[in-house]
């Protein structure tokens, strides 16, 4: 990551995938592109014509952030759109926070109505959840618990459960008391899906 006075391109695709809802949703190379370029349009712009955006380097630097080398920050691909994963998200969150106040800051918008009553209502679920009460008191918390907190069952596909994680992590962005929370619900549903 890098001062607010000066942006990467890995950095700009982090703050557009995290500006399109890339934490609850896939987002298709495309529209990355262009929001990029609204961002800072000399990022990814063609020499020659600098009003045309190049795809290819877009795609390129997204791929990049599927390997471990750096970060494992998204998953997916030009075909099936991309989305973060849950150190993705946590950069892409600390990314924007560093910007509020600098030039490229005042582009990125803040979260809107839905988004606040959605990761409000989601907080309260977790805080009030049995599964929190019982991981606060230091008592045991069931695997049935967990699953009916994450809303799954030991069907449910490994790539299901990270997306709901990563979501968690969005929402939890704001309350960095919780991260350790969300931590134990990753390491106790690698568990339960270990002894599937």
């Amino acid at each position: 990551m890098t001062s607010s006075t000066e942006i990467t391109r890995q950095d700009l695709l982090l703050l557009s995938l995290l500006e399109l809802g890339g934490a609850t949703k896939s987002v298709d190379t495309e529209d990355l592109a262009i929001k990029a370029h609204e961002l800072l349009p000399s990022a990814f712009a063609w020499k020659k014509y600098p009003e045309q955006v190049n795809l290819e380097l877009v795609r390129v630097n997204l791929s990049n952030f599927k390997k471990p080398s750096h970060g494992t920050l998204v998953r997916g691909s030009g075909r099936e759109g991309w989305r973060f994963t849950e150190e993705g998200i946590r950069q892409a969150v600390l990314l924007k926070k560093s910007l509020v106040g600098s030039e490229l800051g005042v582009g990125l918008g803040s979260a809107g109505s839905v988004d606040t009553v959605r990761h409000s209502r989601e907080l309260k679920r977790l805080m009030t959840s049995q599964v929190y009460r019982d991981w606060v008191a230091g008592s045991d918390v069931s695997d049935a618990g967990i699953t009916d907190l994450l809303k799954m069952n030991h069907y449910t596909p490994a790539s299901i459960v990270e997306i709901k994680l990563v979501r968690l992590r969005e929402v939890v962005t704001t309350r960095p008391e919780l991260e350790p929370f969300i931590d134990f619900l990753r390491s106790r549903m690698e568990m339960i899906f270990d002894e599937q």
